[in-house]
């Protein structure tokens, strides 16, 4: 018994490595098949296009964030900590909404991924205010 339990957590475990390495070898086979995401093929092809899209506006952030982050001390930095955890909800709401009537379509990843990617540029570009 405890061996067919033991196949069980064998193969969740497993089946979640293989998940998690699906998706991060994902930007690498659009790079190496070269996805021309300016002329899109399939519907795949451009919600594959459309996550890499969001994928590198978030990264952009992240960046800008740490630098800006850096530079800011006592209150300041507490505030823009907050207001940013704020501006979070506010983007996953706003694209929530955005969203909703497309929400059981097929093009529904495309349309959430293209909010978050605008919604990301527009706080990155308030961000860089920080670091002028």
């Amino acid at each position: 018994m405890s061996f067919i339990k033991n196949k069980k957590v064998l193969f969740a475990s497993l089946a979640g490595i293989f998940a998690c390495s699906f998706v991060n070898i994902l930007p690498v086979l659009a790079q190496q098949y070269r996805l021309n995401c300016n002329n899109f093929r399939s519907e795949v092809q451009q919600q594959t296009c459309a996550r890499l899209a969001y994928e590198k506006a978030d990264g952009e952030l992240n960046l800008v964030w740490k630098q800006v982050i850096s530079k800011l001390s006592g209150e300041t930095k507490k505030r823009l900590i907050n207001r940013q955890l704020v501006w979070i909800e506010k983007r996953d709401s706003i694209c929530d909404e955005e969203t909703r009537v497309n929400r059981r379509g097929s093009g529904y990843r495309i349309f959430l991924n293209d909010c978050l990617r605008r919604e990301t540029i527009e706080q990155t570009n308030f961000l860089r205010d920080y670091l002028r």
